[in-house]
């Protein structure tokens, strides 16, 4: 019997005849058994004829049966998306599909009869062959290979191989090809997208991390390892507000629960360096997942340090204040002027009149209001002058508004520039840095100041604050020429400037935008040309944290005597506090050097200390030192000073923790902080 014909290249089943054998014998014995029954020949005869004939209509169904079977074969084999193809037990095609001969990019009369190794890439024949060896002796098996086409081309398929048995021997090999050419370069260009977004993300500058819905970070890149000082073995499982200056963490741990909430965040953060220093960093969290209604898995992280980029920013800003300070300081001497040459004048009247004549409060009163004057000045221009660390705090638009109105309103006077106000009266303190927002309202003033200098109409600036639903307003409007159209869009770009070479910088409203920003507010202007042109700051509203006013005046004052000592080398303003404090009931001692100071701690107990922080000879803070090594620090120190403004001074004051009064000041705003009970 033959089981594989070359014929069509389509297996042949086994012969009828073969298939029948059985049958018909069991058809005749039945047929002679009923014969031998039979006495009559002819019945006997009769008999076996229709024996045969059933045996005849049985052979003719079964060969239509098997030809439909065959067609039915035919039609699936051809029409399989796989290869599939036999072998005889060499390794020859006996018979193939239509996708066999696409996989190996031959004619099926070329392949039949035609041993199948050769058509397979050289490294591949070796396994191959054993493999048709092992399925030869009995066993299926698997093997990824390669074919070789005759134009060069290469196909990837998956192999297997199955005996073909008749009774219990191999007679031949069934083989099942699945081409996974494009499986294997899609695989491996993934591989390759995956190795190359694992280089990005390593080599990156930035701090790159994922979160988990806690906030636990589950990966982390090189930079981050790099910037933090540890080992990503540490980090992974670690919160991510952990990496934070302290004081920050609870600000990080709102950003993660926001991300992980599906909003995306972007905030600055402080951290500390490796090297100890306290720096910068922008974060954005993106969410991850969530995308067609789907659940949020985590968030990406993306960290920035933009410490150098603030200190950029912070040095354009404050040459930026210096430039004001320049135009400013020509009108704050006149403004000081006209308070002190009050105070001269009233002070020689007192001067000459009479020793028997009572002196006239009227121009002790005058002396004292002129004072005051001069003092606020100098505090303005001081406050916008010294380079302050970015700090929000509880901050008064309005009042914001006006001292910044008095540090120009001599020049604008002088210009013939009328100023109108209105001030929203019910406007909420916010969270600010009301230093930076003065620099804001003084670029935008100078701005309009400027845009006024040669209009030969109105002249005219209005400032005015309002609220508009969650935003706070502050709103400069100028009667000038406008901004015309195609300066609009570029008006806040680095550098743009409309004014003559070496008259602007081109950095005041660019910097005024990028302090608005960090707000999480805008800059927008209105402008029409010839009909002026209002500039809006709009910030959110930020309410203020729950915490304690440091308000020195609602503590209460101590109603026991002191004994106090004094260190002061303006001998008049020692003179005055002591009058003053005697005044109140306190024993009162004072001192113009801190070496005296620190021989009468030694030889006295006082149990309050003003100390001034710039002495003729050491440092208040020093005094402070030398006074807790020889166990003689008094309970309650207040530094009064008039070097509030300096860097160096303001880490002092921080670093000790005491209060501080700064000069000028009140005696009764001196005596509530002074005497203040200490609170928990």
């Amino acid at each position: 019997m033959t089981l594989f014909s070359p014929r069509d290249g389509v297996p042949s089943l086994p012969s009828l005849a073969h298939l029948l054998d059985d049958q018909d014998k069991r058809l005749v014995h039945e047929a002679l058994a009923d014969a031998e029954r039979v006495n009559l020949l002819d019945e006997r005869l009769r008999a076996l004829v229709q024996a045969i004939t059933q045996a005849a209509d049985h052979e003719g169904r079964a060969r239509d049966a098997v030809a439909q079977s065959e067609a039915r074969y035919r039609n699936v084999f051809d029409s399989a998306t796989d290869a599939i193809y036999t072998l005889d037990v060499q390794g020859a095609f006996t018979s193939v599909n239509e996708a066999t001969c696409q996989l190996a990019g031959r004619t099926r009369e070329e392949l039949l009869g035609r041993n199948s190794l050769p058509l397979v890439a050289g490294r591949d024949v070796a396994p191959l062959r054993e493999m048709f060896k092992s399925a030869v002796a009995g066993s299926a098996g698997r093997f990824d290979c390669t074919f070789v086409r005759p134009d060069g081309t290469r196909r990837v398929a998956a192999v297997t191989t199955t005996p073909i048995r008749h009774g219990s021997q191999v007679i031949g090999i069934l083989g099942v090809a699945r081409d996974i050419t494009d499986e294997r370069e899609q695989a491996a260009a993934l591989e390759r997208s995956e190795t190359r977004y694992t280089h990005l993300v390593e080599s990156a500058v930035d701090g790159i991390f994922t979160v988990d819905l806690n906030g636990m970070m589950t990966a982390v890149n090189r930079s981050l390892e790099v910037a933090s000082g540890r080992h990503r073995t540490t980090l992974i499982g670690a919160a991510f507000a952990s990496l934070v200056e302290p004081r920050d963490e609870h600000r990080a741990m709102e950003a993660v629960r926001a991300a992980v909430a599906g909003e995306e965040q972007r905030i600055q953060l402080r951290y500390i360096g490796l090297d100890g220093d306290l720096r910068y960093c922008s974060l954005t969290l993106t969410p991850i997942g969530g995308e067609s209604g789907g659940a949020i898995l985590g968030a990406l992280g993306v960290v920035r340090d933009v410490t150098d980029e603030r200190r950029l920013t912070d040095q354009l800003l404050q040459q930026e204040k210096l430039a004001a300070v320049g135009q400013l300081v020509s009108g704050v001497a006149h403004e000081l002027n006209n308070p002190l040459a009050s105070v001269m004048a009233f002070a020689q009247i007192l001067l000459a009149s009479p020793d028997d004549v009572p002196y006239d409060r009227r121009a002790i009163e005058a002396i004292h209001q002129e004072a005051k004057r001069a003092a606020k000045i100098v505090s303005n221009l001081l406050t916008f002058a010294r380079q302050h660390q970015p700090e929000r705090r509880i901050t008064d638009l309005n009042r914001v508004v006006d001292d910044t109105l008095e540090l120009r309103r001599y020049a604008l006077r002088n210009a013939q520039i009328e100023v109108e106000t209105s001030f929203d009266v019910e406007l909420p303190l916010t969270w600010a840095d009301s230093f930076q927002l003065q620099q804001v309202v003084l670029n935008l003033l100078t701005n309009a100041e400027h845009a006024l200098a040669d209009w030969s109409g109105l002249r005219k600036i209005e400032l005015s604050t309002m609220q508009s639903g969650r935003n706070l307003i502050i709103r400069i409007a100028d009667s000038g020429p406008g901004v015309s159209a195609e300066h609009v869009d570029r008006i806040f770009n680095p550098f743009f400037t409309t004014k003559p070479v070496g008259e602007g910088t081109g950095l005041g409203l660019s910097i005024s935008d990028g302090i608005v920003r960090e707000h999480g507010g805008r800059i927008r202007i209105e402008s029409q040309p010839g009909q002026g042109a209002a500039f809006l700051v709009e910030i959110p509203y930020v309410a203020p944290p729950d915490a304690r006013r440091s308000d020195s005046k609602a503590h209460a004052t101590s109603a026991r005597a002191k004994r106090m000592l004094i260190v002061d080398d303006e001998a008049p303003l020692r003179q005055a506090m002591s009058a003053y404090f005697r005044s109140l009931g306190h024993v009162v001692e004072s001192v113009g050097t801190g070496r005296e100071a620190i021989n009468r701690m030694v030889q006295a107990e006082f149990d309050t200390l003003l100390l001034d922080l710039r002495l003729p000879d050491m440092r208040g803070d020093e005094i402070l030192v030398e006074l807790k090594r020889l166990s003689r620090e008094p309970q309650r120190v207040v530094f009064v000073t008039g070097d509030t403004q300096s860097e160096s001074a303001r880490r002092v004051l921080e670093a000790t923790g005491h209060a501080t009064v700064s000069k000028p000041f009140l005696l009764d705003d001196l005596a509530s902080i002074v005497l203040a009970e200490a609170t928990a």
